[in-house]
């Protein structure tokens, strides 16, 4: 006998499905009605002690557990056969134990703490009615909830928030999914041995470690606690085998304990507690590690009884009743089951409104951790810049090789009349030495809801503009302005051609696109040639600007009447994560003199007619088990063209931007080198995660969530007939790392058509 405390003892009311469990200071408190009670003390490897009490007041009693180890079965097996006997008779069993189990009802008290580092900075608590029906998920109603003072009201997500049925064949956490142990194919994933048998209750228990065969699909790794005779699982004490890698997210690693007891010849989870903790930061740069902490006291359970429909047809999980942050304090003082710990009742009396999460996990001022060898968020680096960020959100600055820099400003004003929005704006481009500018105003129409309980009605957009500005050449959308001229100041890179444009535009667009949308345009515009003027940048101050190409007919008046439709998001230009869907785009042009005459379109009169468009797709490989598998990305690009369509509108592959290369585009290819008037494109990539790392055992790399990438390219431009390149398609492989300071990737890339040559391009990480 050691006297040590028992975290997590079960102590029930006899007779009755109500119970509580003990701190991890081993204390607990049980309400119970007047008169003879019986309660029972019980855990695993340890004898079971009863209490026989009349009660009239409050009683303190000490339960004093002696453990029971029991010898090993005398049978011819050995323990891991043993082992593997007892996991396979509970994997028979699982399906039959729930069998005619259609609903129930329980009580639960969920108690949750923060903590940074290692000091507790927020506790939260409440009471909750939970409900389950087969076929549907956990509903609950949040009856009482109380935090300290710091925390904001988050009573509805205060519940048990679900409860993880490790008996299922897979477990779902964080958007990974975990194979459970007891799995249909549980052997070919896992090792099990006997650690013990233990007595609970008059029954053996067995507990059984598991360890991962490998790691290249989520697994768990801990004990399992299996009954004899019925082979329900009983109590589980599990970690994920492997670190969890999410982009930020450093050191991420939680565990689960849970336990059960039979409830009107069921076995149901009378307590779920998790912890975890996780660092957040980038490369060395690191906030204090947060700390995480939930114990779940389930009781009262009443099963196969009839539960309104109406608890089921709420989407939210978790509902806050309407006076459950009016905290009772007689109904906390006659329902308390999980005492506090002395760290939390020193939490509870110190944490001041003052000390909300904001300030106590603000960005700070860096400062080395000798021990940790790294530097740490430690000091705030102070408020203010509020007006600094207004001013920057109403100017335009950019720079590139046409206008020079540029500097202008633009505004908007809403809600005119309801549905008007006017939009302006007007800047200053300095080396080309003009001025540029855009009128437009907006309309919403049919946005409104039809009634109580109808559905609105999706609503257009139309859009009227005058301008005379810089027009771009087309692309896909992968380079901002902002980047664009950022590369422009380093080193000289500009992606675009450019030509001036003049003339006004009409747009349809609808409002509520719901994954499917056809936006329309109607526009006239005067198209006219501009020089490259400016070839400065900090690589190249008296440089040699590139050339910017002249439109195909000198003030020609275009008229353009179009649409696209999208399906799906069929890009990212940031390439954070891939495409999924497809764009078509069409249009129709019609060149005449200048002037303001109008000339209507007749059926076949047109300069150009053109399509292009573009479907990418990506798909998952190897295991859809993790929240970033492995994954194969196709992009395929193209368009046609019939008539003469303007040099200033040719299209093409998507080419790097310097050494900036995003997913999808051809990362050896130079500007505008494959422009054309048709064009197909299709680049490919696999995506191999970290599993080649895991693989070789390189744990340096797949903790840090490094990836391996291959990818490869191939395209084929005409210029009117012409094929560019002349000797056949552009083609080039290459390989990336991913996930570098998990923002950064790098790739390697050679080009094999002439010029032949090796390139290496950065871009950011793709992680969906």
């Amino acid at each position: 006998m050691t006297s040590s405390p028992l975290p997590s003892a079960n102590v029930r009311l006899g007779g009755t499905t109500r119970g509580t469990i003990s701190n991890r200071e081993g204390a607990w408190l049980l309400r119970v009605p007047e008169g003879p009670n019986t309660l029972i003390f019980s855990y695993i490897g340890y004898l079971s002690d009863t209490l026989e009490v009349d009660v009239r007041a409050d009683l303190v009693h000490d339960a004093r557990l002696r453990p029971t180890l029991i010898q090993m079965p005398a049978l011819t097996v050995s323990a891991g056969d043993l082992a593997r006997y007892v996991i396979r008779r509970a994997i028979e069993a699982k399906e039959r134990l729930n069998e005619g189990l259609e609903s129930y009802r329980f009580e639960a008290f969920t108690r949750r703490s923060l903590s940074r580092e290692d000091t507790i900075v927020g506790i939260a608590e409440g009471y909750s009615f939970g409900y389950w029906r087969e076929g549907e998920s956990l509903r609950e109603e949040v009856s009482q909830y109380q935090a300290t003072e710091n925390l904001p009201d988050m009573g509805e997500v205060q519940g048990v928030l679900g409860i993880v049925d490790f008996s299922r064949d897979d477990i779902n956490f964080a958007e990974n999914l975990y194979v459970g142990p007891l799995h249909p194919n549980a052997f070919r994933w896992y090792e099990y041995e006997i650690e013990e048998v233990n007595l609970q209750d008059g029954l053996e228990i067995y507990r059984i470690t598991m360890e991962p065969r490998h790691n290249l699909i989520p697994l768990l790794r801990g004990t399992v606690d299996i009954a004899d005779s019925s082979w329900a699982l009983v109590g589980v004490d599990l970690v994920p085998a492997e670190q969890i890698v999410f982009p930020f997210v450093k050191d991420m690693r939680v565990r689960w304990q849970q336990s059960f007891k039979l409830q009107e010849g069921y076995w149901l989870p009378t307590d779920i507690r998790i912890e975890g903790g996780v660092e957040v930061g980038l490369g060395p740069i690191k906030i204090p590690r947060i700390g995480f902490n939930q114990t779940s006291v389930i009781y009262d359970y009443e099963v196969n009884l009839a539960i309104a429909d109406s608890i089921f047809a709420r989407e939210e999980p978790v509902m806050q009743l309407p006076d459950a942050s009016v905290v009772d304090s007689t109904f906390w003082e006659e329902n308390e089951v999980l005492p506090m710990t002395v760290e939390e009742e020193h939490a509870y009396t110190n944490l001041d409104s003052t000390q909300t999460l904001e300030v106590l996990f603000a960005p700070r001022g860096f400062e080395m951790d000798a021990e940790r060898d790294e530097l740490v968020l430690r000091g705030n680096v102070g408020g203010g810049g509020e007006w600094l960020g207004s001013l920057l959100g109403l100017l335009d600055l950019r720079f590139n090789r046409v206008e020079g820099p540029v500097v202008g400003a633009h505004v908007s004003r809403d809600s005119i009349l309801g549905r008007f929005t006017v939009r302006a704006n007007a800047d200053h481009a300095f080396s080309a030495d003009r001025w540029n500018w855009r009128v437009g105003v907006e309309a919403r129409f049919g946005t409104r809801p039809r009634g109580p309980n109808q559905p609105g009605r999706r609503g257009i957009l139309i859009g009227v503009s005058y301008f005379d500005g810089i027009a771009r050449s087309p692309s896909a959308g992968f380079y901002p302005v902002l980047l664009n001229s950022f590369s422009s100041v380093i080193s000289q890179d500009d992606y675009f051609d450019y030509h001036a444009s003049r003339g006004w535009r009409l747009d349809v667009v609808p409002v509520d696109r719901g994954g499917v949308g056809l936006d329309l345009f109607l526009a006239r515009a005067e198209h006219t040639s501009l020089e490259a003027v400016n070839g400065w940048s900090i690589s190249d101050r008296y440089g040699v600007p590139r050339e910017n190409p002249p439109v195909s007919s000198e003030r020609a008046v275009w008229r353009r009447i179009g649409g696209t439709l999208r399906i799906g998001r069929p890009e990212s230009s940031a390439s954070v994560s891939t495409g999924k869907g497809l764009l078509i785009r069409v249009e129709d042009g019609k060149s005449g003199g200048p002037g303001n005459t109008w000339e209507p379109w007749l059926p076949g009169q047109h300069t150009y007619l053109r399509a292009d468009g573009v479907f990418s797709w990506s798909i998952p490989t190897f295991t859809t088990r993790y929240l970033f598998s492995p994954m194969l990305v196709v992009r395929l690009a193209g368009g046609v063209n019939e008539g003469s369509l303007p040099r200033e509108l040719w299209g093409g592959p998507e080419n790097a931007l310097g050494r900036y290369a995003p997913l999808g585009s051809l990362r050896g290819a130079r500007h505008r080198e494959l422009a054309g008037t048709d064009y197909v494109v299709l680049t490919v990539e696999h995506n191999f995660r970290s599993q080649p790392f895991q693989l070789l055992g390189i744990r340096a790399l797949y903790e840090r969530g490094i990836e391996l990438l291959a990818h490869g390219g191939i395209a084929q431009t005409w210029r009117y007939g012409a094929k560019i390149p002349d000797d056949g398609p552009y083609r080039e492989l290459g390989f990336g790392i991913g996930r570098i300071y998990d923002l950064f990737r790098v790739d390697f890339t050679r080009r094999l058509t002439e010029p032949a040559d090796w390139y290496l391009t950065l871009t950011l990480t793709t992680f969906f």
